[in-house]
């Protein structure tokens, strides 16, 4: 009844509230269905400053790299509601408009 995606974001971390690009989800029957990715909303850079409050990420990290500069990495969770659960989802597919940061899937897994 919900698919889940851990995914985040790539570069301009500083961008402005935008349309990324979208997962689409493609059924056994032909019909698909799209889920938009906002940054800001609901996809953000996968690198953050400390001082940033992630009340939306679903993980946090450091390396090297990210703690030589003040910086954190981190991970964020989307779910939303299968349009179709009836139906069986074949693929997905994660588009770029490649306009801004650009997207990037860690893991997908669905829920009854």
């Amino acid at each position: 009844s919900a698919i889940h995606f851990l995914h985040a974001s790539a570069w301009n971390i500083e961008a402005e509230r935008m349309e990324i690009g979208e997962y689409r989800l493609m059924y056994s029957d032909g019909q698909s269905a799209s889920l938009p990715l906002v940054y800001r909303e609901n996809i953000w850079d996968w690198w953050g400053n400390l001082s940033e409050i992630d009340q939306a990420s679903a993980w946090r990290g450091k390396n090297e790299r990210t703690t030589s500069v003040g910086q954190h990495i981190r991970l964020f969770h989307l779910s939303s509601e299968n349009p179709f659960p009836e139906k069986t989802i074949l693929s997905v597919d994660l588009i770029s408009n490649c306009k801004g940061p650009g997207p990037m899937i860690i893991a997908i897994t669905v829920s009854e």
